[in-house]
């Protein structure tokens, strides 16, 4: 299957002068870190549905996939067609978390045998079946060095480790990428060194999931400044704050080169306030004396406390078409799938506001390859940044067609008009005006002899295509207080507070419900979870 040997690949970065700092610095840590091999494991299994149209040359597929754009396009090549013979559709496919982004076997085998038979053909997995085959992540063994001065700063952080692919790679090495530009995290690490070794191995194959790589960058760097701050004798707390970038340091170039080819250039952030509030919220300065009177108690008592930056937004762009039907009523089409997250909700608050409409009359269809021609998909916390954009742009065209064509028919200027709860009218006469239907029918279907404005195509609709020159960088401080039964090993979870700095948050709830899932997740992989095939 592959070249002689199982190394996969070699990959390095270097900032600064790592060699010459270790050798200037007063303490050197050395340690090795496991990170064991978890998955996602979605309570809804892998599905896939294939009808084949031999009348009309037309494939269509009901998929549980992250990416129904690239699934269409591999499946109009795998299957010799064009590919506006191929239609992919998404509904909510349930819990994703990135091993369902992936293209396995199945999703072209379906089709095919459905074209063959000539009759629909459908495989769902079982609970076992996903439990054996269905990709995996994390498996990362590092050996890291962190220098630094007696009063705690960093000066040279050095790298090295060796990342299991499994049998072969999905996603190329992008989970190890990950993790090697992730390692620094919200720190100032003036000297930093990285060297990832990706293996082949006979086990299943890893790719992104939750958190793709970075949760094990977090864990080296988080762990090596506990052992640091043990060493030092200095507060855990204390010894992060000293190391912190500052908010007047932005835009901050890390010095290394990111997943998309890029500089991993921080955008923004206040990574001090994160570690305040994180502290001041979870009791930090009375923890000492919680865990001495837990101690005279026979209680054990654990305090965990972490910082992260995460890239989001991963490009090159998503696609949103946004459409007012003559009926009056708002669609949205997305390129994207949707598990759970409620893009139905997000995308329609932002188009409902983009439209002046009330949010019942906009309906979000995700997923459908009919609806919109163009996107990536669902993956890389990508969606908010990317399809929320596009359905801004979208709707803010749709608007100003509105306008075009409702100051033509009411022959007034387009400054004097208003468009509010889904109707345009003029300025101060509002019996003089147009409902957002009755301008989609002027729009689409312009009596015979009769004219749209200049430069106005039929239909009101508009595509958008939302790209971005790099990533946009999100942050956070999470912090645990955890009782541990001596004798059995048990965990019992006493607080857990978490502190996000995720930018303008379009619907708090959904933002929370995220959070929450994210926080469940993490726990079930750090203490009852590990996947061993």
């Amino acid at each position: 299957m592959h070249a002689a040997g199982n190394v996969a690949a070699r990959f390095a970065q270097r900032v600064g002068d790592p060699a010459g700092a270790f050798a200037r610095a007063d303490v050197v840590l050395r340690e090795r870190f496991h990170l064991h091999r978890g998955a996602g494991m979605a309570l809804e299994t892998r599905g896939i549905v294939a009808r084949w149209d031999a009348e009309l040359g037309q494939m269509t597929i009901w998929a549980t996939t992250q990416s129904p754009q690239i699934l269409k396009r591999l499946l109009a090549r795998f299957l010799g067609l064009p590919e506006h013979a191929v239609r992919v559709v998404t509904q909510d496919i349930g819990g994703g978390f990135g091993p369902k982004g992936i293209v396995y076997p199945e999703d072209i085998l379906v089709p095919f045998l459905a074209r063959a038979l000539d009759r629909p053909v459908r495989f769902i997995e079982t609970r076992r079946e996903h439990l054996l085959a269905v990709t995996q992540e994390r498996d990362q063994r590092h050996d890291v060095e962190l220098g630094l001065t007696r009063d705690g700063a960093i000066v040279a952080l050095r790298d090295a480790f060796v990342h299991d692919c499994g049998a072969f790679v999905s996603w190329g090495i992008i989970v190890p990428l990950i993790t090697s530009v992730s390692v620094p995290g919200p720190y100032r690490v003036p000297n930093y060194e990285v060297t990832l070794t990706a293996v082949y191995t006979n086990r299943v194959p890893v790719t992104p999931v939750r958190g793709a790589g970075r949760p094990q960058a977090v864990f080296v760097m988080e762990r090596m400044l506990d052992l640091a701050a043990e060493r030092l004798g200095l507060d855990r707390v204390a010894i992060r704050a000293r190391n912190l970038i500052q908010p007047g340091q932005f835009p901050y170039d890390v010095g290394l080169v990111s997943r998309d080819g890029g500089p991993r250039r921080y955008d923004s952030g206040d990574y001090p306030e994160c570690l305040r509030r994180l502290a001041e919220a979870v009791g930090w300065d009375g923890l000492a004396a919680e865990r001495a009177r837990a101690r005279a108690e026979g209680r054990r008592l654990g305090v965990g406390l972490a910082l992260f930056v995460e890239d989001t937004g991963l490009g090159p762009y998503e696609g949103i078409r946004v459409r007012v039907d003559p009926g009056g009523q708002v669609f949205v089409f997305s390129g994207a799938s949707s598990q759970g997250q409620s893009h139905e909700t997000t995308l329609a608050q932002i188009v409902a506001d983009g439209l002046a409409v009330p949010l019942e009359r906009v309906t979000v269809v995700p997923g459908d390859t009919a609806g919109i021609p163009y996107g990536v998909g669902t993956f890389a916390s990508r969606i908010a940044v990317l399809a929320g954009t596009s359905a801004a742009q979208a709707a803010a065209e749709v608007r100003d067609k509105a306008l075009a064509v409702a100051a033509s028919h009411l022959e007034a200027a387009r400054a004097d008009l208003v468009l509010d709860d889904g109707r345009i009218s003029v300025r101060g006469a509002p019996g003089r005006g147009l409902t957002l239907a009755e301008v989609a029918v002027l729009a689409s279907a312009p009596r015979p002899g009769s004219a749209l404005p200049s430069g106005t195509a039929p239909g009101l609709d508009a595509a958008a295509y939302v790209s971005v020159p790099q990533s946009t960088y999100s942050s956070g401080a999470h912090a645990a207080v955890v009782e541990v039964d001596a004798e059995t090993g048990a965990v019992r979870i006493l607080r857990y507070v978490a502190v996000d700095d995720c930018g303008t948050i379009i619907n708090p709830m959904v933002v929370e419900g995220q959070v929450h899932g994210g926080i469940a997740h993490g726990i079930g992989n750090a203490l009852l979870e590990e996947i061993v095939h």
